[in-house]
């Protein structure tokens, strides 16, 4: 099974203009309900590794914060995905490296928290200046999700495995 650590984004102010901005930039827009930031990417899991996976996670602390989210990018030449950034990923980087590190992931690349908000297939042009100092909101961020993805022709779904709360 395809398994990744995320933290969804749950504000329904951030979800409303996101899908503003989705219709006004096209593509192949990401569900409402699948707005979030991938923590760590575990990739194919065997299935009987994940009640470790899950067990392991949930003696994670951490505290609540709050993450802005704010400006847009662009991943791929030509572009292919487009995401909404964070005005300081500090907060989602720590997290992301204290799930990493629990879990014996080694990673060279660098996390850069992102939503992903939308897809390209063909070389689109698109306008996203408008969108480049945009403020979308403030996301609190009291848990993440370990979650499975299951990929179909209409696009991917998500399966909640399980939940971590803060302290």
């Amino acid at each position: 099974m395809r398994v990744f650590v995320a933290a969804d984004i749950t504000d329904d102010n951030i979800r409303h203009n996101i899908m503003t901005a989705q219709d006004i930039i096209g593509g192949q827009n990401v569900k409402q309900e699948n707005l979030h930031f991938t923590l760590q990417f575990l990739g194919e899991v065997d299935e009987s590794c994940i009640h470790q996976i899950v067990s392991t996670l949930q003696t994670i602390k951490f505290n609540k914060f709050n993450v802005m989210l704010y400006g847009i990018g662009t991943f791929g030449r030509p572009v292919r995905v487009i995401w909404v950034g964070v005005n300081d990923p500090t907060p989602l980087q720590d997290l992301s490296c204290i799930i990493g590190h629990a879990l014996n992931k080694k990673t060279d690349k660098k996390f850069t928290p992102h939503v992903t908000i939308s897809r390209l297939k063909k070389n689109n042009k698109i306008n996203i200046t408008q969108y480049e100092d945009y403020i979308w909101g403030t996301q609190s961020m009291d848990r993440f999700k370990i979650k499975e993805s299951v990929l179909s022709p209409s696009g991917p779904v998500y399966v909640d495995l399980a939940e971590v709360t803060c302290t």
